[in-house]
């Protein structure tokens, strides 16, 4: 068989099912809030966000549980409150740990294992932000 029939074949195979795979992301666009159920929620959440040698967790105000915050693509103000106060603090010198409140709004995935050796449950990305400071005594109380 002619190599050029092959390939157009091939062409055709690859459009078909790339357009299906489309098809698909696009139903689970459509799904609450742009995200398909089970695969993530888009939550506002306030707490304490570090971030140093293998730690970047966020633990909201009120749980118990820690997420691991996969990228700040989402919050410049978070990465320009870093750049001012670089990783670092008093009591951590070693392992060059940061804090601070951060209230964020973002992606936080299906319960998992994330993070630093799947010490996670959850993932969170953040999409915008509200509040980047230094942490206070009163935060989450």
């Amino acid at each position: 068989m002619n190599p050029a029939v092959n390939y157009r074949r091939a062409v055709k195979r690859f459009c078909a099912v790339s357009s299906s795979v489309a098809a698909i992301v696009g139903l689970f666009a459509a799904c609450s809030d742009g995200l398909a159920p089970g695969f993530g929620a888009v939550v506002e959440a306030r707490g304490i966000y570090v971030v140093g040698f293998e730690a970047n967790g966020f633990a909201p105000c009120g749980s118990s549980e820690g997420w691991w915050v996969r990228s700040l693509h989402g919050a410049p103000d978070v990465a320009a409150y870093l750049s001012v106060h670089p990783p670092i603090t008093p009591i951590d010198t070693v392992f060059r740990h940061t804090q601070m409140f951060v209230d964020w709004r973002g992606i936080r995935s299906a319960r998992g294992q994330y993070g630093h050796l799947g010490g996670m449950p959850y993932e969170f990305t953040p999409t915008s932000v509200r509040e980047v400071r230094e942490m206070r005594a009163t935060d989450c109380q």
